[in-house]
């Protein structure tokens, strides 16, 4: 393979990263392409290239502050201010806009600590707005819904969707009841999706 055609081959890596949301997985081809250019200068349209690679991360890295920024406005404005200087660089969110965010069926998560160690359950979920999904949980379940507390990050998800799946991590950031229709008395919780750094 050429070096022009592996460049190429890199940029649609990472792109198709990027369009399902794994953003740390694309910053990392992104940077990893931008070095590449760097030890190759005789490259035919290198310093096109290098642009618009450039750009492509300062994108991916600009939406990774913005969702953080809702976030820690959120548990603010739930009065979970202490929470924010804990999850300051543990994890990297990754949620696009809203009209770009890839619709989200079920979540499965791996739990490693609390009542529900080393058990995996799966999860419809009930609505999306964007990269926050509200996730339908029965509340005869204790053990599940302590183990999604407000403020819980967790680690190992799989999302569930049309065209694909990934994986990734998310943040309980509100609860509420479902008051009406066949789920009624179940319990909602609400997750920011984000990816580990």
């Amino acid at each position: 393979m050429s070096e022009m055609k592996q460049v190429r081959s890199l940029i649609k890596q990472a792109d198709a990263c990027c369009a399902q949301g794994q953003f740390a997985e694309s910053r990392g081809k992104y940077e990893e392409i931008l070095s590449f250019l760097e030890s190759n200068r005789n490259l035919q349209n290198r310093e096109k290239l290098t642009e618009a690679v450039g750009e492509r991360l300062r994108d991916v890295n600009a939406d990774l502050k913005s969702v953080r920024d809702i976030l820690v406005s959120s548990l603010r404005k739930k009065g979970m201010s202490d929470l924010v200087p804990a999850l300051s660089g543990e994890i990297l969110t990754s949620v696009k806009a809203p009209d770009d965010f890839l619709a989200i069926s079920s979540i499965k998560i791996h739990f490693y600590d609390g009542k529900r160690h080393r058990y995996t359950v799966d999860l419809d979920v009930v609505y999306q707005i964007g990269g926050l999904a509200s996730l339908g949980v029965s509340s005869a379940d204790r053990a599940l819904l302590d183990s999604l507390q407000l403020g819980k990050t967790l680690r190992d998800i799989r999302f569930d969707t049309p065209v694909t799946v990934f994986r990734g991590a998310g943040i309980i950031t509100r609860k509420s009841l479902i008051e009406k229709g066949s789920g009624k008395g179940n319990d909602l919780r609400y997750i920011l999706l984000a990816e580990e750094r």
